[in-house]
């Protein structure tokens, strides 16, 4: 009654490429959910570790109190001051 359309092998081998390719991009994303998820998990294990040793995980420097840079303050840009020296 019905007969196979004469290009439905090379209709499959088209669908098959595309397949392969959403493959491909499938796999990808899935090794860098793992690797995201894999320091995901090293970051709370650390965090854990520092809750239950009372650590502090970045001491303040001395005579400062917070370990930020000032980004307008001496040896912001490399330069001295906060800017560049002006020479007239």
């Amino acid at each position: 009654m019905y007969e196979t359309p004469r290009d439905t092998g090379p209709q499959l081998k088209r669908f098959l490429a595309v397949l392969a390719v959403h493959r491909g991009q499938l796999e990808q994303q899935l090794a860098d959910l793992e690797a995201t998820l894999a320091e995901v998990r090293t970051h709370e294990r650390d965090a854990r570790r520092l809750l239950a040793t009372g650590e502090d995980p970045v001491p303040a420097p001395r005579g400062r109190s917070s370990g930020r840079r000032d980004p307008e303050g001496p040896g912001a840009n490399g330069h001295a001051a906060g800017g560049p020296r002006i020479r007239g």
